[in-house]
């Protein structure tokens, strides 16, 4: 932190904050897709992080907690099938 100050001028207070870079999780059963959107994401300079299923989805996002969740709607071991 840096500090400036004038007598009867005012003081300006500067915050030097450290570049984080975000971090995105993708949750997709398949792999493909999420290939995909590593590709895709690859040139913002992020953390990319994936899941194949609900439970490795919730146990990264209890470690990691990414900034950014992509998902799927159908993932395995959220919810029951609906595919039949």
């Amino acid at each position: 932190m840096d500090a400036e100050s004038e007598i009867n001028k005012g003081s300006i207070f500067t915050l030097h904050l450290l570049y984080a870079r975000p971090t995105i999780l993708v949750v997709d059963d398949e792999r493909d897709a999420r290939t995909v959107l590593r590709m895709c994401l690859k040139f913002l300079g992020v953390n990319f992080i994936e899941a194949e299923n609900g439970k490795e989805a919730l146990d990264m996002i209890e470690a990691s907690a990414p900034h950014l969740i992509i998902t799927d709607i159908n993932i395995p071991e959220m919810y029951p099938s609906w595919r039949g």
